[in-house]
């Protein structure tokens, strides 16, 4: 029982961490690699492998896998960001 809860007071940790090193890339541009571009779910990486989906999920100018576009990372979500395309 003990275990089980230093594991999840680790993990809890671990995810403040996390939030608050994304935290500072909010409102930032980045580039992202397109990874999946299907059925209207875009997502991406961007250099430092954090996984951004495009706001509202679909675009006027269609977008490819392994396509390089710059993204405003708008908000986060629980392991990445929500981003909108640069205009």
């Amino acid at each position: 029982a003990e275990k089980k809860q230093r594991v999840a007071a680790l993990l809890a940790v671990g995810e403040r961490s996390s939030e608050k090193y994304r935290q500072h890339f909010i409102g930032r541009m980045m580039p992202v690699l397109i990874e999946h571009a299907e059925d209207g779910a875009i997502e991406g990486l961007t250099p430092n492998y954090q996984r951004v989906t495009l706001e509202g999920g679909s675009t006027s100018t269609p977008l490819k896998e392994n396509e390089l576009v710059e993204m405003e990372l708008t908000s986060l979500t629980r392991d990445g960001f929500i981003g909108r395309l640069e205009k």
